[in-house]
């Protein structure tokens, strides 16, 4: 009867170790499992950061040549009309000088 009891603890030990082993086991790939996941997740977090980044700084460039290319046509423009302007004051005068030296 002892001998039963012995082997009945020595059987149970062994099953309490197993459990525990396949515990251990299954926490361990869980873990991996996880620091994989959350792992991948930071490379995807950083890779759309940067995409951020570059997609930002190429909106911000394309601004900056926009209003770039803006503020030369308008620069162009009123610079030109300066000059009309200009040309047709001095034809102007120079008409009535004209016209003053005539009479």
């Amino acid at each position: 009867m002892a001998d039963a009891i012995k082997q009945r603890q020595a059987d149970q030990a062994a099953q309490l170790q197993e459990l525990n082993d396949n515990f251990r086991r299954r926490r361990s790939d869980l873990l991996q499992s996880q620091q994989s996941e959350i792992h991948q997740i930071q490379e995807d977090h950083s890779k759309k950061v940067e995409d951020l980044k570059e997609n930002h700084e190429a909106a911000v460039n394309h601004i900056r040549r926009s209003q770039s290319q803006e503020l030369e046509s308008t620069k162009n423009q009123y610079g030109d009309t300066l000059k009309r302007d200009r040309t047709q004051y001095i034809r102007q005068i120079q008409t009535q000088k004209k016209s003053q030296t005539e009479n």
